[in-house]
């Protein structure tokens, strides 16, 4: 029995590994073609671009677990069926419940570390996913446009040509105080960012500042080279989490806050009980898939691929179903957030019994 089940493993793990390099892949591609813009800009580099795709990844298993698992138990029971090898193993009187059971037991222990995983874990590496965008987003040097008035802290900044981290025709306008205005223009500038300094080293120009008390005084400097240090803010702020990057302790003392003031938290309570539902997907496909295929006899990887996808798009379905009938607030958030997986339970264990 032991090397049955081996088998079966080996030959599950193969489709699986595959699988999930598959679903990963397209969903990465997906959220780099979203950040295409800025990701392949100077400012992003290979080390940003690593930590992005291994976040992003890690945040995304939570989708692409539960359908790589699925595949795997669809096409690896599906090809052993129809190569007959199940129908000699019960002509030797080997109960087929039996040689499931540890895999369907080995299921329900990864559907279990999928919660905790789902919970504490997969949050946080979406908002840190998210925290890198951010980043790159409000670097200046992604802002700054030619021929155009930049605001960049206290200071307003144009320039006729940009190359990179080089600027012609510069002008930087500050107005310090009310009675007081500094005005630098120089004929072409670099610039480097120091934390939250972003340094400019400005070449062959003018430094005025003039005193608006004394409309005559004016103080101006000729310069071949000047240093200029600008102030990008004040400090660090935080970037507001969603629903689906908190944790889920977070999120029940969010909800708690909620119910404070009197607004609605059937939203909130249905992405937490989500989080559950998607991680025990794993077994209920397991239990669901395991004797459909046996019965379907599937081949061809084309047709388990097929069942696959139908099974996916029916359990979502019902998913979807259940999110807008909690829109009224009359339905109980976790029964719509379990509705799916507990039809997969249902007709899984009844077809798993008829076996």
């Amino acid at each position: 029995m032991r090397l049955l089940v081996r088998y079966f493993l080996r030959e599950f793990f193969s489709i699986f590994l595959f699988s999930i390099l598959f679903f990963s892949s397209l969903l990465l591609l997906d959220k780099i073609i979203d950040y295409a813009g800025f990701i392949f800009t100077n400012t992003f580099t290979l080390v940003k671009f690593f930590r992005f795709i291994v976040k992003t990844l890690l945040s995304i298993l939570v989708f692409t677990l539960p359908l790589a698992w699925l595949s795997g138990v669809v096409l690896a029971s599906g090809r052993m069926a129809g190569d007959r090898e199940f129908l000699a193993m019960e002509a030797s009187g080997i109960d087929l419940k039996r040689l499931f059971l540890p895999f369907l037991l080995f299921s329900l222990a990864v559907s279990l570390f999928m919660c905790r995983y789902t919970a504490r874990w997969a949050p946080e590496f979406l908002y840190e996913s998210k925290k890198i965008v951010y980043e790159i987003l409000t670097e200046p040097f992604l802002s700054l446009e030619e021929k155009t008035f930049n605001q960049l802290g206290g200071y307003v900044l144009f320039f006729s040509e940009r190359n990179k981290t080089r600027l012609k025709d510069v002008v930087i306008y500050q107005k310090e105080k009310e009675d007081t205005q500094v005005l630098i223009t120089a004929v072409q500038a670099s610039f480097f960012r120091d934390g939250e300094l972003l340094h400019f080293v400005l070449e062959d120009g003018i430094y005025q500042k003039r005193d608006f008390r004394n409309p005559g005084k004016t103080h101006l400097v000729e310069f071949r080279k000047y240093f200029f240090p600008v102030l990008l803010s004040r400090g660090k702020k935080d970037l507001q989490r969603r629903w689906r990057e908190l944790t889920s302790g977070k999120l029940l003392k969010e909800i708690r806050d909620l119910k404070q003031q009197n607004l609605p938290v059937h939203q909130p309570f249905f992405e937490y009980y989500s989080r559950y539902n998607f991680s025990l997907s794993v077994f209920v496909f397991t239990l669901l898939s395991l004797p459909l295929a046996l019965r379907m006899r599937l081949k061809k990887k084309a047709s388990g691929y097929g069942m696959a996808i139908l099974l996916i798009f029916i359990y979502y379905l019902i998913f979807i179903g259940g999110s807008n009938m909690i829109k009224g607030g009359n339905f109980p958030p976790w029964a719509a957030a379990f509705l799916p997986d507990a039809v997969f339970f249902l007709a899984g264990s009844f077809l798993y019994l008829c076996i």
